[in-house]
């Protein structure tokens, strides 16, 4: 069984149901599966400070190689154009104004286990009137920044905030940079705020029900349970999930049976409805 994500946007915590075809028996701990294990580093900007750490894989890849680094100005994260302040709840990321044109953050992640990336964050724009006030968010590998991956710009604004996710694929490195800047533009009381930044490495894994093997065990791997949320199986745009299992046709046949028929539904956070 082969599951792919063809869709723009990441799949978390797939389910795969399986129910053993009709006229069949299950071969014991045959059950193989591989896919990819989402492993997240991120700054919720939980504190005033540039160096929030919301780390799910410890000292591992992926993770943060250093701090959040002021671009255009240098008084920390309580001071100044750009700072982590409280604009609706907790604390969020600031930038405003466009001083040595342009201000902003910058801050390099080890991605080199990814098979996949993707970056994702929120946002909200206030009293922006032009659409040449933005602030870009740019990227690049190895330490350096090469391309634009999206101006959030006005003359839109937001009174809540907006959700924002990109595949970085495309970027993977053992040190990925991520920079927001302020255009030259942008005014004094021209405003962008950001929350939540993450970014999710898809490494690939091989699972199976074999208790204590090699591979990592599954929850299940049984029929009808063979992938579960437990399993924690992640999908980005793109991918796929290789699942196998093995089966004896019953002897004898079941009157009337000509065939076997195997019926199999996925779901994943983003898509509850089996399909």
């Amino acid at each position: 069984v082969n599951i792919t994500n063809s869709g723009a946007v990441p799949h978390n915590n797939i389910v795969v149901t399986d129910p053993l075809p009709v006229g069949t028996t299950y071969v014991a701990q045959s059950t193989l599966v591989t896919g990819f294990l989402g492993e997240t580093a991120g700054d919720a900007f939980n504190a005033i400070a540039f160096t929030g750490n919301q780390d799910s894989n410890g000292a591992s890849a992926p993770s943060w190689l250093g701090d959040w680094i002021e671009v255009g100005e240098a008084d920390g994260a309580g001071a100044g154009d750009v700072q982590v302040l409280n604009d609706v709840s907790n604390f969020q990321l600031l930038i405003q104004d466009n001083d040595n044109n342009g201000e902003g953050v910058s801050r390099d992640i080890d991605l080199s286990v990814c098979t996949n990336a993707t970056l994702s964050l929120s946002y909200r724009r206030n009293a922006l009137d032009a659409n040449t006030d933005l602030v870009r968010l740019s990227i690049g590998a190895s330490g350096n920044l090469t391309d634009t991956l999206t101006d959030f710009a006005g003359p839109n604004n937001e009174a809540t905030y907006q959700p924002y996710t990109v595949d970085i694929t495309n970027w993977i490195s053992a040190q990925t940079r991520i920079q927001l800047l302020s255009s030259a533009t942008l005014g004094a009381t021209d405003q962008v705020f950001f929350d939540n930044i993450l970014v999710t490495c898809f490494l690939p894994t091989i699972k199976d029900n074999i208790p204590a093997a090699s591979n990592p065990d599954l929850a299940s791997g049984t029929p009808a349970t063979l992938v579960t949320a437990a399993d924690s199986f992640d999908l980005a745009a793109g991918a796929t999930i290789s699942i196998s299992y093995q089966v004896l046709v019953d002897n004898p046949v079941p009157a009337g049976q000509t065939n076997v028929v195997n019926l199999v539904s996925v779901t994943s956070d983003e898509q509850p409805d089996p399909l």
